[in-house]
């Protein structure tokens, strides 16, 4: 894989089945897990074994993509999704996970540009969208330094340690996205 998929800190890279130990830690990381809405069911080893080793070989399909976050080390500290890809109209949502002692370090900025310049430039996607839970500041701030716009807000669809939450929803056009990054917009 070439220097496409790399950014300042990090790079994007499919699903491995070595894989496996980090995101199956990720998912008992019940902390983590209360940024997704609600503590998960435990799943067992197997069970995302059976979805990493599909995961490895999935081709992507309606520029549907789950990819891994690592350092320039090769230290997996996230993943990044793309999906809810309608090509016709240029729409997609995206979503974004950072392993907890590797926050606030960057990587989730670097990463976002990675995947927004291929969906902008590559694919010719025009906007992408994304759900930020209200009680999440630091996805507040990061979206709001990338030039994301709050386009709405779903009062009281989350509920985790006990409080409801709403969902902030954040889009990002090509347009802007291009001013953002000061390149000339035709």
């Amino acid at each position: 894989m070439g220097k496409y998929w790399q950014g300042e800190m990090v790079r994007l890279r499919a699903v491995e089945p070595e894989d496996l130990g980090w995101l199956f830690e990720r998912e008992q990381d019940n902390e983590a897990a209360r940024t997704l809405s609600q503590i998960p069911f435990p799943r067992s080893k197997a069970a995302i074994r059976k979805w990493v080793e599909k995961q490895a070989v999935k081709e992507p399909k309606n520029d549907e993509y789950f990819l891994m976050i690592t350092d320039l080390r090769g230290q997996q500290v996230g993943s990044i999704d793309s999906h809810l890809c309608n090509r016709r109209v240029g729409c997609f949502e995206l979503g974004l996970s950072i392993h907890e002692p590797h926050r606030r370090k960057g990587y989730a900025r670097d990463a976002l540009k990675i995947l927004l310049r291929y969906f902008f430039e590559e694919l010719h996607y025009q906007k992408v969208t994304v759900g930020v839970y209200s009680f999440n500041q630091p996805a507040i701030a990061l979206f709001a330094a990338l030039g994301f716009v709050q386009e709405g807000r779903i009062r009281r669809v989350a509920l985790t340690n006990s409080e409801y939450h709403d969902e902030l929803r954040y889009g990002l056009t090509v347009e802007e996205w291009r001013t953002q990054r000061g390149l000339v917009v035709s």
